[in-house]
């Protein structure tokens, strides 16, 4: 055998472990990063011992996210603009009896505040563990 085919051979197998190692290394560090975002995009579960607050419980997003914390048995604090809404009539009306409906117009400033106390009136012997603000808004003119 001439000495420059050993060479090249041994050169191709250098190359061909590497590229092996590296291949395996990039496909052990997707697993993990993969497991990862999987566990952080993980829902936290709710539990009968749990109270949600969700204003804007009359229709839309608020509605739905009250649904979903009722039928995972926590105990919803949803305020309603009125009682003559559909989302009243479902949550409130209906089985769900850990619903808890609070009265609240954001542009009046009287109910605001009687909601805070009515909240802080259910909320008196709590021990609040976790919380979490969201909020949209919309980009303003010029």
């Amino acid at each position: 055998m001439l000495p420059i085919a050993s060479s090249v051979n041994k050169t191709m197998v250098a190359i061909g472990s590497g590229l092996v190692a590296v291949v395996v290394t990039g496909l052990i560090g997707r697993y993990y990063l993969f497991r990862r975002r999987q566990q952080r995009t993980s829902p936290p579960a709710l539990g009968d011992r749990d109270v949600v607050i969700i204003t804007g419980c009359d229709s839309g997003l608020g509605f739905n996210m009250a649904k979903m914390c009722l039928e995972e048995n926590a105990a919803v604090i949803g305020t309603f603009v009125s009682t003559s809404s559909d989302g009243y009539d479902k949550l409130c009306n209906g089985t769900h009896k850990k619903m808890i409906p609070v009265m609240l117009d954001l542009c009046d400033e009287l109910s605001i505040n009687a909601a805070i106390k009515t909240i802080r009136a259910i909320l008196s012997d709590t021990t609040i563990r976790k919380f979490a603000v969201s909020f949209y808004s919309q980009p303003q003119g010029p």
